[in-house]
């Protein structure tokens, strides 16, 4: 299992192209490591495709190429490549030293686009609020990454979730709400300013409110229900227009 998981690993290129020496398969040979493979493959890609984050997957990433234990990795080369920037595959022949010469071997495989993004680097439950510390970085296919998924540090940093996120989890806008400041059923205070007088009046909250959401209040004496902008976990200013009875000043 452990060899399955590192050749995954070598395929998508996530780790350094040293991260392991040959693999001797038996007195006179050795394997070539899938990452030396990668490598080579990634190095005669087209320029346009070197320039992006990318990657590189191949489609046999268990198969063994083996060399003479004399050679060299070196000598591991791409000798000709065809790449379809289309689609992101690509057929590459690799040029392998062997006993009294070179043997040729083809490779297929594709490459395909990924975008770093924020995810949630530990369980957290519904209602807790993220810090900087909850945020890791990973490496996904860009196909995945659409305009429901959050992209940036600032737009998660403060906010609350609305459900439990499993660790390194992408995050969705509509995974997000701001932190509850008022508790549905709790009471605060209504407040209406003008520029001559402020009335203020006792209400109840009819839902869960973060600063700055609008949330339904009733009036406490008039039974009235009003839309207010919550100010503060105590202080929820009623909108322009909206009319609430029985302010004492």
């Amino acid at each position: 299992m452990k060899r399955i998981l590192v050749a995954i690993a070598f395929a998508l290129g996530l780790l350094a192209p040293a991260a392991l020496q040959p693999v001797r398969a038996d007195g006179a040979e050795i394997t070539v490591p899938a990452d030396v493979i990668v490598a080579r493959i990634k190095a005669a890609l087209p320029a346009a495709a070197k320039g992006r984050s990318h990657a590189l997957r191949l489609n046999n990433a268990g198969r063994a190429l083996r060399i003479p234990a004399s050679a060299s990795l070196a000598d591991v080369q791409v000798s000709r490549l065809h790449f379809d920037e289309r689609s992101g595959g690509f057929n590459a022949v690799l040029r392998l030293p062997a006993e009294g010469g070179a043997r040729e071997e083809s490779v297929t495989g594709r490459i395909e686009e990924t975008a770093t993004v924020p995810v949630i680097a530990s369980n957290l439950s519904s209602g807790d609020v993220i810090g900087e510390r909850d945020i890791a970085w990973i490496e996904v296919p860009a196909r995945q990454v659409g305009g429901h998924i959050v992209t940036s540090k600032q737009d998660l940093v403060g906010m609350a979730l609305r459900r439990p996120l499993r660790a390194n989890s992408m995050v969705r806008h509509s995974d997000l709400q701001r932190p509850v400041a008022i508790k549905r059923g709790s009471l605060v205070t209504m407040v209406v300013a003008t520029d001559r007088i402020t009335l203020t009046a006792q209400g109840q909250a009819l839902e869960d409110g973060g600063i700055g959401d609008r949330i339904r209040v009733t009036n406490t004496s008039s039974n009235s229900t009003v839309i207010g902008i919550v100010q503060s976990p105590r202080e929820v200013r009623v909108m322009s227009g909206t009319r609430v009875a029985e302010y004492r000043r």
